[in-house]
């Protein structure tokens, strides 16, 4: 059975189209912007209104509040999630092993969004997420910026996350 990324891509390789959808999401990326009267960050938004931004934002959603099988529901299978030095090659890969952990995380801490595009191109889509995570995980105090890249696939069952690409500082 031919992969999702395969399936969506006929002639040229999945892996090309991947690069060249990271170059867009680059190019488009800017910088928070500060607000008129101060130095205050605002939220950069745009996107959000497709049905790709729709599966993100309720992955995103998921995560936050432990809802396991929506969030595997939302992943193609053979989806590759990158977060700092490590990767999982599947949806199955990634429930059983880092989702529990991800979840207990997220659900800890308070988000100020910064900055969310998602953008569509046929049936690929991407999403670019900027959002400061605040509280207190085990006892440590955290405060810091999570960037979040979803690549996502249109398929017979709507759009499917693909690839994601997750780091914090």
């Amino acid at each position: 059975m031919l992969s999702t990324l395969t399936h969506f891509h006929g002639a040229i390789g999945w892996k090309r189209r991947l690069l060249v959808l990271l170059a867009v999401v680059m190019a488009a990326s800017s910088p928070l912007q500060a607000d008129p009267a101060g130095n205050q960050a605002m939220a950069i938004q745009s996107g959000l209104d497709g049905e790709a931004a729709r599966t993100a934002i309720a992955f995103q959603q998921a995560l936050r509040d432990g809802n396991a099988e929506t969030a595997r529901r939302l992943l193609a299978d053979d989806v590759y999630i990158y977060e700092g030095k490590g990767v999982e090659r599947s949806a199955d890969e990634y429930a059983h092993h880092h989702m529990p952990g991800d979840m207990a995380f997220l659900k800890s801490l308070s988000f100020t969004p910064l900055e969310h595009r998602v953008r569509e191109a046929g049936d690929m889509a991407y999403s670019v997420a900027k959002t400061r995570l605040q509280g207190q995980y085990k006892g440590k105090d955290i405060d810091l910026i999570s960037v979040e890249t979803l690549v996502l696939a249109r398929t017979g069952n709507g759009w499917k996350i693909v690839h994601i690409h997750w780091s914090h500082g």
